[in-house]
């Protein structure tokens, strides 16, 4: 254990970090109300985000959009113009041919 203690401070010293000799002086307390106090900001940070459920439903909606436009443009084009009016059969006079 000593070797690993030993081993992590001279990488701690190659990155410049200082080594810390003692306990400390923040109390348990302060830290873990420090903690959750961070944890709460982070948590609102990302409810305030996007989710992916929230993109996808935008993305839906565009696609309705697009679809209902695009049914109106095919409604206005029906409307204006004319009923199409039904050709009467031709009746052929004569005999058929036949090519054989």
């Amino acid at each position: 254990m000593i070797d690993w203690i030993a081993r992590l401070d001279d990488f701690l010293k190659l990155s410049d970090r200082e080594i810390l000799t003692h306990a400390g002086t923040i109390s348990h307390d302060a830290a873990r109300e420090k903690a959750e106090a961070e944890f709460v900001r982070f948590k609102a940070q990302q409810a305030a985000l996007p989710q992916p459920v929230d993109e996808h439903f935008a993305q839906s909606l565009d696609a309705l959009k697009q679809i209902e436009s695009r049914a109106r443009e095919a409604k206005k084009k029906v409307a204006g113009k004319p009923a199409p009016q039904k050709k009467a059969a031709k009746k052929s006079k004569g005999k058929k041919r036949s090519d054989d």
